[in-house]
């Protein structure tokens, strides 16, 4: 089994800039299949204003 975590800052999340993510959660068969447990989007707006308006 393998898992992999993205953690990061709340300064650097609200500093990004707008986007949308998608991740899948798969569990990989050993024959090199996959069965989908389950599928994500994260939909980011921006809520730091752009460092020009600093």
């Amino acid at each position: 089994m393998e898992i992999e975590l993205n953690d990061q800052s709340i300064t650097f999340a609200e500093s990004a800039p707008t986007n949308k993510i998608s991740a899948r959660w798969v569990i990989l068969d050993e024959p090199g299949g996959e069965r989908l447990l389950g599928e994500y989007t994260f939909d980011h707006t921006r809520t730091m204003p752009d460092p020009v308006a600093w």
